[in-house]
């Protein structure tokens, strides 16, 4: 199970492209910044899904915010 919950942050949590189109004058990356920012961000992150039901970080942990310095 806790492999599964590392799978799932690290696959919500990615910076990268996200697909291109390529034209025979121009190129074009799509590129979209999906990096979470915010404890309401990861306690979204969906782990599974029981019975048409998403089962969600929050659901199983306490999540958190990083206290400001």
């Amino acid at each position: 199970m806790l492999e599964d919950v590392r799978t799932a942050i690290s696959n919500a949590n990615v910076n990268q492209a996200k697909g291109s189109f390529d034209g025979p004058l121009r190129a074009y990356t799509i590129d979209a910044n999906d990096q979470l920012r915010s404890a309401d961000d990861y306690r979204n992150i969906v782990l599974s899904y029981n019975n048409g039901s998403p089962l969600r970080l929050s659901d199983v942990a306490t999540v958190l915010s990083k206290p400001r310095t």
